[in-house]
């Protein structure tokens, strides 16, 4: 027991204090900016070994690239409007087999997206709030959407034993 105190006691005594070579001279806070472009690009390449087009027998190559933009406008400290555009490539010999409704034959099948949305984050920013909506075109069939979302920021406490 005396040796967890003494340990506690070194460990705070010495954790308190930066080294000099983490201090950073000329460091100065800034605002980050009000709009943010992300650019993203996803591909996945899979053999065909069990596949779900047969069921899990078979050998069906599946090959998905994805690319994704998204803009962020930030119009006050408490709302952020958000803007997300995509495009994807799925092919396949038989994509459309995978639930049981044969629509075609599709070698390759797209897909654009676009969703619109906006989010209001609380004074102290524990909480945020955002809805959002949506379509899809695909080869063969249009979808639309609406959502919402809710994040709560919670905070982990470590008592001491």
């Amino acid at each position: 027991m005396i040796q967890w105190v003494l340990l506690n006691i070194c460990l705070n005594s010495f954790s308190q204090e930066a080294p000099d070579s983490l201090i950073i001279p000329d460091y100065k806070k800034e605002k980050l900016s009000k709009n943010q472009i992300k650019a993203l690009f996803d591909y996945l390449n899979q053999d065909g070994n069990h596949s779900a087009v047969k069921g899990g027998e078979g050998t069906e190559e599946l090959k998905v690239q994805s690319s994704r933009v998204v803009y962020i406008r930030k119009v006050s400290d408490q709302q952020k409007r958000i803007i997300k555009t995509g495009l994807d490539n799925i092919s396949s010999a038989q994509t459309d087999n995978i639930d049981y409704y044969v629509s075609s034959v599709s070698e390759h099948d797209y897909r654009a997206q676009l969703r619109i949305g906006v989010n209001f984050t609380d004074s102290i920013d524990t909480n945020s709030f955002g809805v959002n909506i949506s379509a899809s075109l695909e080869s063969d069939y249009l979808s639309r959407g609406i959502g919402n979302s809710h994040r709560k920021k919670t905070s982990l406490v470590v008592l001491p034993n």
